[in-house]
């Protein structure tokens, strides 16, 4: 099955309005994906409360011109999303997010409403790892849902893009049972996977106009790439940033696991504006690591520190705050002294504490043979 995908440059956000419209136009049109009177959820990536100029969330442009669009067609719009754990899930921590990242005051200005609704119920996600999942009432209550992801790397996933940004639909600590339970990437993506294959967006719309390289998702730098890229299926708009980084697709782990369910990543059509980026930086924590099956099991205890990059803590910009210790899916962290220590012998290398520091305090060091092996 062939996919297409649309790549539409846009070299800054000043000019989202009219890349957007071209996109959809070269889909067939809003109305292909919306219709009157429906309920159309609107997921951003609200990570953290950050502003937009440090490209950890996607840009309140295009969350504000994307429900005009919606609403266009006569669609209730409402914006939500769970943020990462550094976020309490709570009305009160959700009202932050919104104001700290322009997204609340975007969804104002397009008249759409804000998701405060922190209830969640159980889907039968039928996937090929995960049978049933919790997620977001909200999101479970709307007729369909609009993908607005963040072109961003991760050290966990080398990747956060369109299938990624939907594992915020899993509500609040919830989200680091799943890091517990599936420690190994392979396993983890599965799931990634499984949740995209069941929400189905009507329509991803991945913000890669500023994205974010290095060590993200929080922690790395803002990395101009000037691009929109549609489509209707999250998995192909991830294949298609790739091609715009310069990244083999099934490098990444959710495009692999993807694969190896049947998506073919070579039925993936760019079309539109030819975008590329030279020198992208990846993640210090991305290598090929200790290999999978009876063999990776057997060596990990013996090679893992010599293979995978470590979280470790710097001293002169901890604060003590603790946020940290909470993301942790394992207990290995605990605030000393008013400094954070991370237990070396619990870690499983998640990496979710540096992806929630507020105060980009967790750093990564490679493993000393990481470097010899990728």
């Amino acid at each position: 099955m062939r996919h297409e995908v649309v790549v539409v440059r846009c070299e800054d956000y000043g000019h989202l309005p009219e890349a957007l419209r071209e996109g959809l136009e070269e889909l067939g049109g809003a109305g292909r994906f919306f219709g009157p009177g429906e309920r159309i959820f609107l997921k951003p990536n609200i990570l953290g409360s950050h502003p937009p100029e440090e490209a950890v969330t996607t840009h309140p442009s295009l969350v504000e011109h994307m429900a005009r669009t919606i609403s266009q067609v006569g669609a209730e719009v409402v914006v939500g999303d769970s943020p990462g754990v550094g976020v309490p899930f709570t009305p009160s921590g959700l009202a932050r997010a919104y104001t700290k990242t322009g997204i609340g005051e975007a969804a104002g200005r397009a008249g759409a409403s804000l998701n405060y609704d922190t209830s969640y119920g159980e889907a039968s996600l039928g996937g090929r790892l995960v049978g049933r999942a919790n997620l977001l009432r909200a999101f479970l209550r709307a007729d369909g849902l609009v993908n607005l992801p963040k072109a961003k790397t991760h050290t966990f996933t080398l990747l956060t893009a369109s299938v990624k940004n939907l594992f915020g639909l899993v509500p609040g600590m919830e989200k680091t049972g799943y890091h517990a339970k599936l420690k190994d990437i392979r396993r983890f993506s599965q799931m990634l996977v499984d949740i995209a294959g069941f929400v189905r967006p009507r329509l991803t719309v991945l913000d890669a106009v500023v994205g974010m390289e290095g060590n993200g998702p929080s922690g790395g730098r803002p990395k101009r790439i000037g691009a929109l890229l549609l489509g209707e299926d999250p998995n192909a708009v991830d294949v298609a940033l790739c091609h715009v980084l310069g990244l083999e697709p099934l490098e990444v782990p959710t495009i692999r696991a993807a694969a190896e369910g049947g998506f073919d990543p070579e039925g993936v059509r760019l079309v539109g504006d030819e975008v590329r980026v030279d020198g992208f930086i990846l993640p210090e924590s991305w290598g090929r690591g200790v290999p999978g099956g009876f063999l990776g099991r057997l060596a990990l205890p013996l090679v893992r520190d010599a293979l995978t990059a470590r979280p470790f803590v710097d001293p002169s910009k901890c604060t003590g705050c603790g946020t940290c210790a909470r993301a942790c899916p394992e207990g290995a962290i605990s605030v000393v002294s008013g400094r954070a220590e991370i237990d070396r012998k619990l870690c499983i290398r998640c990496y979710c504490c540096q992806e929630v520091c507020p105060e980009g305090a967790v750093r990564i060091r490679k493993g000393w043979l990481q470097g010899r092996t990728t």
